[in-house]
């Protein structure tokens, strides 16, 4: 045979052998013709947690638990994903024990949502609505109502697991001494006010915190009275002032009640235009005479 035959056998079998040791030792491969699966790490947040790493701690108490694990929401939907796992109803029952153990501690439960959500729910957003979930969730599973407070926050960017979001809730402690909590009330008895000839009302978050503290204060003092008073200005006839007067002082009672505020612990009253608070004679002293004031005794 011709030396150019040999010579390009060598070269042919040099470049066979190049190739298989590249293939080996420059992939993450395992022989040819047999793929070895990458390894994908699961999905973790900013802070290199896994996603669905649930925790709660309470500084203050004996609370701290974790779970790699956590709620789902769909993309504007104000009820978390269920079933839900034996591992999520456990964390839910043990933080619910906790509350019944811990009757001075309050949870803070604080839904999330994003602008581009739409509230298909009757709550005032979307997380408000979630954070109700939630709350029902730990009530159904004993804890007491008292102790949950509600809030929401509105977030740029929510962590997600495919097209659902994942946790939805932020959680935290606040001290529920039984002693400050009557000290807020009592310094700052709260005013809330109409428009004309208007019976219904929106709460800001100062207003829904001062709710939630007179729940914890009177569901653990039976004897204690919350004193709802509605007032008008002089608009219009006295006998349909005081009418309205009633039905104002009646819709924030009804609220409370809705709130889990006992019936009988409730004082309404409607005053009409009687005492006012300033001069009816312009409209902003108008606007202030037409309020409901609420007070503890």
């Amino acid at each position: 045979m011709r030396p150019t035959f040999w010579i390009l056998l060598i070269l042919l079998i040099l470049w066979l052998f190049g190739m298989s040791y590249c293939h080996n030792s420059l992939c993450n491969c395992g022989p040819i013709g047999a793929v070895v699966p990458a390894v994908v790490p699961g999905d973790n947040d900013q802070n290199g947690n896994s996603l669905k790493y649930l925790s709660i701690s309470d500084e203050n108490g004996a609370f701290d638990s974790s779970l790699n694990d956590n709620l789902l929401f769909a993309t504007s939907d104000c009820m978390y994903a269920s079933p839900l796992s034996d591992s999520l109803n456990t964390f839910f029952q043990n933080l619910a024990d906790y509350l019944v153990q811990n009757e001075n501690r309050i949870l803070v439960l604080s839904g999330l949502y994003q602008e581009s959500e739409n509230n298909p729910c009757p709550s005032e957003n979307l997380g408000l609505a979630r954070a109700e979930s939630v709350q029902q969730l730990l009530v159904d599973q004993g804890a007491p109502t008292s102790q949950i407070r509600l809030s929401s926050s509105m977030e740029n960017i929510l962590d997600m697991d495919d097209d659902k979001i994942m946790g939805g809730i932020s959680y935290s402690f606040l001290n529920g001494d039984l002693g400050e909590v009557e000290s807020r009330l009592r310094s700052q008895n709260i005013t809330l006010l109409f428009g004309t000839n208007q019976e219904d009302i929106f709460f800001d978050e100062e207003q829904t915190k001062y709710f939630e503290d007179l729940r914890f204060f009177l569901s653990r003092n039976d004897n204690a009275k919350a004193l709802v008073i509605g007032h008008t200005d002089d608009e219009g006839s006295a006998a349909s002032n005081r009418r309205l007067s009633r039905d104002r002082a009646n819709t924030i009672k009804d609220y409370m009640i809705d709130k889990g505020i006992n019936e009988y612990q409730i004082i309404a009253k409607g005053m009409g235009p009687d005492e006012p608070v300033a001069t009816n004679d312009t409209e902003d002293g108008k606007a202030q005479n037409r309020r409901v004031e609420i007070s503890i005794e």
